[in-house]
């Protein structure tokens, strides 16, 4: 992260806290004091118009509050020629209050993120004297009540400032302070103080806390003039720097203010005798409010406790934002004023999800820095807050003593901390240090419960196996513990026997260390030259795995020793307890070596033998016991019968308990590829047996040679262009291709060949998804998951995002009509033009000024965009997020005109057929007909009956797409104009579903490569289409 310096070229290595102070006494002159508030309360958006009527009459019963009139407001903007928004601008505000003499403009506007739980609000309020924001914030909306009563009290302590004479009042902008030493030790440190020093100071009457947009207008502008110039000419900055003392029991504070108008310099140094947060900044606030000319005792009285449950309650309001940042400072802020174990659980919630959010925007430093500080925090958390374990813990009924399942493998933030640089190698190593004594410490705790030691045990096992980077002593210090949990078998009531989940537990911790050491090469941590004194040392723990262990590391051996080695392995394995041979870890780290090591012929009988004792058992639970050495009994077989073993091994794990689903996944993952059926098969998909007008269709397979094998289709788009079967194909595909990129390709209905679209592209894997293409006449555009979009030709590829001038990054839908793309954003809808260059952006819900019926009205989707050459225009499907919904369903845009009409309330779907549009709604009628000549809904004939309240057609599922008179459902549903329904059943999803021609594509199967196309038999297809 990069951090803004307002020091001058002296070097300060510190965290920087800027304070802009302006010495009003030359403006008084200028000010008259004005003793009663007259505010004008003004919503930014339509649905937050409800809140700020009540807020008005919440604020209307104050004494000293006069509200401006609503058609005063109104008039005012239409002089300025301006909507609520632009009122943020410093000039207009200040114009704004010099019209209507409303001395604070209060403003209120609804944010909505859609990965968020809800909607935000924003609250402003700005002196119009000196258009300063003295209250900006951003709120979680919970209820009516519980909002109106939260911006009155953010108001009423706001009041007190704007009530105050010019020549009265001090402005201070904060920015983060920063450690002067320049190791990581203090930053937490400084962080926090921060937000301290800066709650302090927005408490005391006389002084008004800046934003940073207000200290940059004033100090970077060169075209100010008047008040403004003056103000700037005043203006301090104030630098402070904190270190320790030399004997590390107190602080120090360096307090520099530089005047940016001349060269002038003050230094105050601030010692402070203690280390405690709160206790340095009621001495840094102190000393920075003496150098201001401010008496430090004039703050409100608060209590540690009731300040810190202020802090809780922004926790909230930022985690609801999805502020992770925020939410921590304000978390770091409760917990160092007053400690409690609840508000350290809430500090270390917004850790993790501080860490988590850092990984995912690939800022590793940031990451490493804050899972120290996190794990610093859990290790306070169990030394001051956890008790020891009592007797009845890990016990969900003392009675019955039923026990809690044994510690599963998590990764603390949901993805490994992989360093990259020597210096996150240096935190990793801290980070693995710490939670090596938070669990010493839960270890400690727990000598008085046997059960709840040995589940720590296990625990301490796992974190040595999962970090990405080893301690030096990690194989002696595993080693130690596998012994530690051996020994406290029988104390814990832990059984020697695989039907014992806890054993089970600790067998599988065993033999990932053994896999660990048999795999490690020289310098690892795990490696072991001689590993023989080693296995000798686990044969005393644990001798029913001993002998296997032994023969594992025989296999090594060339020649002859090691092929006898192995068979010996296999022959060990097959003679153990059922309930041990079954545990994953046992075929994963001994049996998969030892067949690996044996010849493909031996490994090859093997599995044939396995396979036919499975038949003749009828148990299937030897098979999954194999899942992961599984594909290494193909590799003696030839094609045909590789291809016959993996049918049967498949046919018999399709149906398994739930606990082995995991075991039937790796089975299917390594061996349906060569299990896989000839498209001839008349039972891989088929219509023959579908009953009333299915008879009617025959289902074709379009089978895709030339891919990647069995690649994987993340979307289909049909392309209606009367040139698409000569660019290549009407079937645009976006697949996989090599590891990590997607391609796309054409493919003709008749040939089935793919033709690549330009090059790969890197996609990364959480971005795989909701992909859409647009068509133009020299290029396709490809868009995905928070990726802008491409714009491809047959050898190119350039990738377009808001850094070249796309309003978003998070699109939707596109649509090419004419000469240009238009794009759906999130929250916005424009346009790009490939001749020029240009961006357009059409809609906004954050526009300033409403050109039409979508801007400023608060968050909407477009989920389709429709083009339409007939017409000219663009059909929209818009699911509006504002309170009111209002403005949900279809949408006409005109380009020509630039004016949006609305059709009709609902949420639909739109899809294309002869001669116009189905579109199928959630309001009666349910199914009408968009004709592109008259650009109406029409009911369409003959389908009143499906417009009554039937729970099938409640919402707009299935999708549907018409085909001549009949309606297809991507249920494989055939809706006739009689009423009826026709089912096709199966296991397909036609989750592909779309028209093309005179037929419709329903699905795609992987293990075939194969495309179904649907079309009405030859002969029929006329009356079909009439």
């Amino acid at each position: 992260m990069r951090t803004r310096h307002w020091a001058s070229s002296t070097a300060f290595a510190i965290t920087v806290c800027c304070l802009a102070i302006s010495n009003w006494q030359a403006l008084a002159a200028q000010s008259t004091p004005r003793q009663t508030n007259r505010w004008a309360i003004i919503a930014t958006d339509s649905s937050s118009r409800p809140l700020a009527d009540l807020l008005t009459v919440e604020l209307s019963s104050l004494p000293d509050i006069q509200l401006v009139e609503r058609d005063q407001i109104g008039r005012v903007l239409d002089e300025l020629n301006l909507n609520a928004d632009g009122l943020v601008a410093a000039d207009q505000s200040t114009q704004f209050g010099r019209i209507s003499k409303a001395t604070g403009l209060v403003l209120i506007n609804t944010i909505t993120d859609p990965a968020s739980r809800g909607n935000v609000l924003r609250l402003r309020l700005i002196d119009t004297r000196t258009s300063i924001r003295l209250c900006d914030t951003v709120l979680a909306r919970t209820s009516i009540d519980s909002d109106i009563a939260v911006l009155r009290d953010q108001l009423i302590v706001a009041k007190e400032k704007l009530s105050r004479p010019l020549d009265e009042l001090r402005l201070i902008s904060v920015a983060p302070i920063q450690s002067s030493e320049p190791g990581y030790l203090l930053r937490p440190f400084c962080r926090t103080l921060t937000t301290l020093v800066t709650a302090d100071l927005q408490k005391r009457p006389g002084l008004i806390v800046l934003e940073r947009e207000d200290l940059t207008r004033l100090t970077n502008e060169s075209n100010l003039s008047g008040l403004e110039l003056q103000l700037r000419g005043a203006t301090r900055l104030v630098e402070i720097s904190i270190q320790r003392t030399t004997e590390n029991r107190g602080m120090t504070a360096t307090v520099r203010i530089v005047s940016p108008g001349n060269s002038k310099i003050q230094t105050r140094v601030i010692e402070v005798p203690s280390r405690e947060l709160p206790s340095v900044r009621e001495h840094v606030v102190a000393g920075i409010l003496k150098s201001v000319g401010q008496n430090p005792g004039t703050a409100n009285a608060t209590s540690r406790e009731s300040e810190a449950a202020a802090f809780e309650r922004r926790i909230m309001q930022y985690k609801y934002a999805y502020r992770w940042h925020e939410a921590a400072s304000m978390a770091e802020a409760a917990y160092a004023l007053a400690p409690t174990k609840q508000r350290a659980q809430s500090l270390s919630s917004s850790y993790r999800s501080q860490v988590s959010e850092y990984l995912r925007t690939g800022d590793q430093l940031d990451a490493f820095v804050t899972a120290r500080r996190h794990n610093q925090l859990l290790l306070q958390i169990e030394m001051n807050f956890s008790a020891p374990a009592g007797a009845n813990d890990l016990t969900k009924n003392p009675a019955t003593g039923r026990r809690h399942p044994p510690p599963t493998v998590t990764l603390q933030y949901g993805r490994r901390l992989e360093p990259k640089s020597a210096e996150q190698k240096r935190l990793l190593a801290e980070i693995h240090r710490l939670r090596r004594q938070i669990l010493d410490v839960k270890i400690q705790h727990a000598t008085a419960n046997p059960l709840v030691h040995f589940h720590r045990l296990l625990e301490h096992v796992d974190l040595e196996l999962t970090t990405s980077q080893a301690a030096p002593d990690a194989l002696p210090l595993t080693t130690d513990l596998l012994q530690r949990l051996c020994d406290l078998t029988e104390a814990a009531n832990v059984r020697n026997d695989g039907d014992d989940e806890y054993y089970r537990a600790l067998l599988t911790r065993t033999l990932r260390v053994v896999g660990r050491v048999f795999d490690a090469k020289s310098g690892s941590a795990w490696y072991l030259p001689d590993p023989s004194h080693w296995v000798s040392q686990l044969s005393t723990m644990q001798p029913k795995i001993g002998k296997v262990t032994q023969l594992l590391f025989l296999t090594k051996r060339s020649g002859d020793e090691g092929l006898l080695a192995a068979r010996a392995l296999l022959h060990q394995l097959d003679n153990l307890p059922e309930s041990m041979t079954a545990i994953e870890a046992v075929d994963q780290f001994l049996r998969l070596p030892a067949l690996a090591r044996i010849m493909p012929a031996d490994a090859r009988a093997y599995g044939l033998a396995l396979l036919q004792q499975a038949e003749t058992t009828d148990s299937a639970r030897q098979l999954l016991g194999h899942s992961h050495s599984a594909p290494t009994f193909i590799r003696g077989m030839s094609t045909d019968e590789t291809m016959a073993f993996a049918r049967r091994m498949l046919a018999f794990v399709d149906d398994v308990p739930a606990e082995h689903r995991m075991d039937q996944f790796r089975i299917r993952a390594a061996l349906h590829r060569f299990a896989r059926r000839e498209v001839t098969d008349p039972d891989t998909f088929s219509l023959a047996k579908a009953p009333g007008p299915w008879r009617d269709y025959q289902a074709t397979a379009i089978r895709l040679d030339g891919l990647a094998r069995e690649p994987r289709i993340y979307h289909i788009h049909v392309d209606h262009r009367s040139d698409a079967i000569e660019r290549g194909g009407q079937l645009v595909l976006v697949a996989a291709a090599t590891r990590g990129k997607i391609a796309v390709y054409r493919v003709g209905l008749a040939s089935g060949t793919p033709t690549q679209v330009g090059p790969e592209l890197p996609v990364p894997k959480e971005m795989l998804r909701d992909f859409d293409i647009a068509i133009g006449p020299e290029s396709i555009y490809l868009a995905s998951y928070k990726l802008g979009f491409t714009r491809l030709t047959a050898n190119s590829a350039k990738a377009f995002a808001e850094a070249d001038g796309a309003a978003s990054d998070d699109i939707w839908s596109m649509a090419w009509l004419k000469d240009r793309l238009y794009i759906a954003y999130n929250d916005g809808f424009g346009s790009y033009q490939p001749s020029t260059g240009r961006f357009a952006l059409l809609a906004s819900s954050m526009s300033v000024q409403a050109k039409n019926h979508l801007d400023a009205r608060g968050s909407f989707f477009i989920r389709q965009l429709v083009p339409d050459e007939t017409s000219n225009s663009v059909w929209m499907n818009i699911q509006d997020n504002s309170l009111n919904h209002d403005a949900s369903g279809l949408w006409k845009y005109d380009p020509t005109s630039d004016e949006f009409k609305h059709l009709t309330l609902a949420m639909l779907d739109i899809t294309p057929a002869v001669g116009g549009w189905l579109v199928h709604k959630s309001r009666s009628p349910r199914i009408e007909w968009l004709d592109p000549v008259t650009g109406e809904l029409a009911e369409m004939p003959g389908m009143k009956h499906f417009t009554a309240n039937t729970t099938w057609l409640k919402r707009p599922t299935p999708r549907l797409i018409r085909i001549g008179d009949h309606l297809i459902g991507s249920d494989g549903t055939l809706l006739t104009s009689d009423g009826k329904r026709h089912a096709v059943g199966g296991k397909h999803r036609w989750n592909h579903l779309q028209q093309i021609g005179d037929g419709f594509i329903t699905h795609y199967t992987l293990q075939d490569r194969t495309i179904w196309f649907v079309r009405p038999k030859p002969g029929i297809g006329k009356e079909a289409q009439r």
